[in-house]
């Protein structure tokens, strides 16, 4: 543990795969399915294969969150160095989390910036091809609240050496299935043209919030088609007898509503 009584990460990417492993599957039992906006998994490919420090700025809406880049980081990342902070509450709570690339800051303390800062910028130091996810907000926001950050995120990317960063909104929401279903939309954030923190903590604000909104609406019009699949959505499930009699009969569990319209009649 350093001297300022925070934890810091240690990862082993032996742990980060079996960890990855475990949480892809957690996932896919407690969801029905993952979708992303058009050109959400590019932009984390892209991001993914920047030669260079990456950053993705997450909105934070649920528990589910840290779970989002553990299965998302080895899809589009692969091997790349990952690290994170997260409160150091939790860290002691979870140790295990240290060995997946996690340190801890203490959202509430004056001191939490420049231990963000002075972090990320040894860990991009010492391996420039890695990427630091971050949930911004610093606390629990409905996906309804406008997007307000705290300063630390641009203090990372103006004081990285050309970094690539991007923006991902998440959503959590119940369509025709028993299970919630995940929905994303990533987009690339543009340097800003005032080249210091204030520019970058804008320019992310800004993109997080437009994310947000974007994502908001296809997530409302609850149409399949404005997302590519992830993983999941192929029928529901209510029980493995009743599910092999309605296969059985050429039917299944899943609702399809596709045919019926909009608002009142």
């Amino acid at each position: 543990m350093p001297a300022d009584g925070l934890t810091d990460g240690r990862p082993s990417a032996g742990f980060k795969r079996v960890f990855a492993w475990y949480v892809r599957r957690l996932v896919r039992k407690r969801f029905a399915a993952v979708r992303a906006m058009p050109g959400t998994m590019d932009v984390l490919r892209d991001a993914g294969a920047h030669d260079g420090p990456s950053i993705v700025a997450m909105n934070h809406s649920s528990w589910w969150d840290p779970m989002i880049p553990c299965v998302l980081h080895p899809m589009t990342a692969g091997e790349r160095g990952v690290f994170a902070p997260i409160d150091e509450a939790m860290l002691r709570k979870f140790r295990f989390f240290a060995r997946c690339g996690l340190f801890g800051v203490e959202p509430d303390s004056p001191a939490s910036l420049s231990r963000l800062a002075d972090y990320s910028a040894r860990e991009f130091a010492r391996e420039p091809r890695s990427t630091l996810w971050i949930t911004p907000q610093g606390r629990f926001a409905d996906v309804r609240s406008p997007i307000a950050l705290r300063p630390g995120v641009g203090v990372v990317a103006h004081r990285a050496l050309g970094p690539k960063v991007a923006v991902l909104a998440v959503e959590y929401g119940f369509w025709t299935e028993q299970r919630p279903e995940a929905f994303l939309c990533a987009r690339i954030v543009d340097p800003p043209s005032e080249a210091s923190a204030r520019g970058w903590h804008r320019a992310i604000e800004s993109a997080l919030d437009a994310a947000c909104r974007e994502l908001a609406g296809s997530v409302m019009s609850r149409d399949p088609a404005r997302f590519e699949t992830v993983f999941g959505g192929s029928g529901a499930a209510i029980n493995p007898i009743y599910d092999a009699v309605l296969a059985a009969r050429g039917q299944g569990a899943a609702i399809d509503v596709s045919a019926r319209r909009a608002g009142p009649r």
